[in-house]
């Protein structure tokens, strides 16, 4: 066969070629990824994900699927693998091979390492053949999948035996890529539902004008109270030491209970990124009532539409259709520009 697919037919009767979804997935993961150091990783992961769709009697299958609106499966019934390919191409080119786990699990999550080390080992038990015969197919359409060296990894992976940061970077790197294989395929499909990048200043002017509001409200509501220019200072200072920083910075905020420490920290966050090309705050507090008084206030603050509240208090089942199906993109897309 001399051309490769990756999925079925759309809507306007065109199929999705391998080359041009594994191309794509992996531009996108490669971006996800650059914000934490990861890009190559996710790059290359991306880029061999289906590579065992490269597979003769997978794209028979797939064929088959599209003319009976069926699943990919052989002519015995059973699923065609197509994910041992790239498994073991990501495990011979990326160091340390548990990265490879991204691949195997890209569609039924992460597995243990001794399940991707059995994983690894069926190339040699059997079935070499078909993943040689995927691995030279996908080559031929992707060269790059054949490296003459390692995948490039941040320095500290190589040197830090810190097994829980790695683990970390596996699991950002795995929604990283398999954010990227949906949103690709969808784009495929016609269901691209990207959501509309946040200009980071235009957000802090609102995030400032809010501000102004909400101090004036509480004032009205409460009366003058002479915290009010502690505050103040406690704000401004926070602000300044943000936007002074650097990109890699720690701030002790030692300040007592009603000093406007919410509002600070926000106006911290915020201006820092600014200044230093950052695209999202993450807040983390203690206890989830803490953490729902803060979504509060940032709702007010930053608009509800920038903020996602994201913890085990939250029941996204009960929320509106239009804002449940807001929430999830939210939280699973990386394009995503929530707060």
């Amino acid at each position: 066969m001399s051309d490769l697919w990756a999925h079925s037919k759309n809507a306007r009767g065109v199929r999705h070629p391998l080359v041009a979804h594994l191309r794509g997935t992996a531009g996108l993961a490669g971006s996800f990824a650059a914000v934490f150091g990861a890009e190559c990783i996710a790059y290359y992961l991306a880029l061999v994900h289906d590579a065992g769709k490269a597979r003769l009697v997978w794209q028979q299958g797939l064929l088959r699927a599209e003319a009976s609106g069926g699943r990919v499966v052989g002519v015995d019934g059973q699923s065609i693998d197509h994910k041992r390919a790239g498994t073991w191409l990501a495990a011979q080119h990326i160091r340390p091979p548990v990265f490879a786990m991204v691949v195997w699990g890209h569609h039924g999550g992460l597995s243990d390492l001794l399940l991707l080390k059995d994983a690894v080992r069926q190339e040699v038990r059997g079935e070499r053949d078909a993943v040689q015969e995927a691995v030279g197919a996908v080559a031929a359409i992707v060269p790059e999948v054949q490296r003459g060296s390692p995948v490039p990894v941040p320095e500290w992976v190589l040197r830090d035996e810190n097994r829980e940061a790695i683990e970390l970077l596996v699991r950002l790197v795995f929604s990283a890529v398999v954010d990227a294989d949906v949103l690709d395929t969808r784009g495929h499909y016609a269901e691209q539902t990207e959501p509309q990048a946040v200009s980071l200043a235009s957000l802090v002017e609102v995030f400032e004008a809010n501000r102004v509001e909400y101090l004036a409200e509480q004032a009205a509501a409460c009366g003058v109270s002479p915290v009010d220019g502690v505050r103040s200072r406690v704000y401004e200072q926070a602000v300044a030491a943000g936007v002074a920083a650097g990109e890699a910075a720690l701030f002790p905020f030692a300040a007592p209970t009603g000093a406007g420490k919410t509002i600070a920290v926000a106006g911290l966050g915020v201006h820092h990124a600014r200044a230093r090309g950052g695209s999202r705050l993450i807040v983390a507090v203690p206890f989830t009532s803490i953490t729902g008084q803060n979504a509060r206030v940032y709702r007010r603050l930053f608009g509800a539409e920038h903020v996602l509240e994201h913890h085990s208090g939250v029941d996204v089942d009960a929320l509106p259709e239009g804002e449940r199906r807001r929430h999830r993109l939210g939280a699973e897309n990386w394009m995503s520009r929530w707060w």
